[in-house]
């Protein structure tokens, strides 16, 4: 799978024209300004988002079945954070996703 990372792109209408001009399968974006996210990755395909929260940074969460136009207006919000509350929050189904802990020996 083909990886963009999004982190330089600041509206909405750059992110379509960049997504449209490309065999993008999978968009990566850092949510540098958001003070809940950090980052987000979207596979097209399967058509599942996987989120990185500032208030559990061991975890991810994979949710289900999200359309791409939710996506892309997630990634180019002037508020992350208030959008996926409004816009995602308890409308799709998750898995949450825990790192792997290191051994110490």
């Amino acid at each position: 799978l083909q990886s963009m990372s999004n982190n330089s792109i600041q509206n909405k209408d750059e992110l379509l024209e960049k997504l449209l001009s490309s065999n993008t399968q999978v968009i990566e974006q850092d949510f540098l300004n958001s003070s809940s996210l950090v980052s987000g990755k979207y596979d097209k395909i399967s058509k599942t988002l996987t989120i990185k929260f500032k208030s559990s940074l061991d975890a991810a969460y994979l949710f289900y079945d999200v359309p791409e136009e939710i996506v892309l207006a997630l990634f180019s919000a002037k508020s992350s954070g208030a959008y996926f509350s409004k816009e995602l929050k308890g409308k799709f189904l998750f898995t949450k996703l825990l790192a792997k802990k290191k051994e110490t020996k």
